[in-house]
């Protein structure tokens, strides 16, 4: 392992040490590929998360006691435990997740027919996106918010204008009152 030299210091033997690392490796490799081998594949149809909806599960204590199980979704192959189902989809998508289960190294066969369907449908939904924006045009929209814009403004003119014919005829009112008093005003110059 360690020696040490002439000047005290120890020396290691780098050798050794590689082999040990090496059979680390090597045991780590067959204790994945032996957990890959044993798990089946997760459908996408096995993710619905509304058949337990408001329903609650008594769940023993021996389960909690190991690493990655505990309450929340429970991911098998790679021993880890999600409480929000947002974080457990996006973990069955992640890199290690599909590695581990060993559907990363997939080879699907796909035929030129089922490009060309996937091909048309892609066009399909592009078009449907642009035959959307033209319900939505923008010109459109603008002249009628303009329209909204100018009846609010005459509006708000017809208002003010009635105010105002209001304030004339109660300024007619006070000055008889003044004249009856017999004085000319209450003080104020404004008019």
């Amino acid at each position: 392992m360690s020696d040490k030299n002439s000047f005290g210091r120890r020396t290691w033997d780098r050798e050794e040490y590689a082999k040990q690392a090496q059979l680390r490796r090597e045991q780590q490799q067959n204790k994945t590929i032996e957990a890959v081998e044993g798990h089946k594949s997760i459908s996408r149809d096995a993710l619905n998360f509304n058949t337990d909806l408001n329903k609650r599960q008594v769940i023993a204590s021996n389960v909690v006691s190991t690493r990655g199980k505990s309450f929340g979704f429970y991911c098998e192959v790679c021993d880890l435990t999600f409480k929000d189902n947002l974080k457990y989809v996006d973990h069955l998508n992640s890199k290690p997740h599909l590695i581990r289960s060993g559907e990363l190294n997939k080879e699907v066969d796909v035929s030129l027919d089922e490009v060309k369907q996937r091909y048309e449908m892609l066009v399909k939904k592009v078009d449907e996106m642009l035959n959307e924006s033209e319900k939505y045009d923008i010109k459109k929209r603008i002249a009628k918010r303009q329209a909204f814009e100018e009846e609010l403004k005459q509006k708000k003119l017809a208002k003010k204008n009635s105010k105002k014919k209001q304030e004339t005829v109660d300024d007619s009112q006070d000055d008889e009152m003044t004249k009856l008093m017999g004085f000319g005003g209450f003080g104020s110059t404004k008019k």
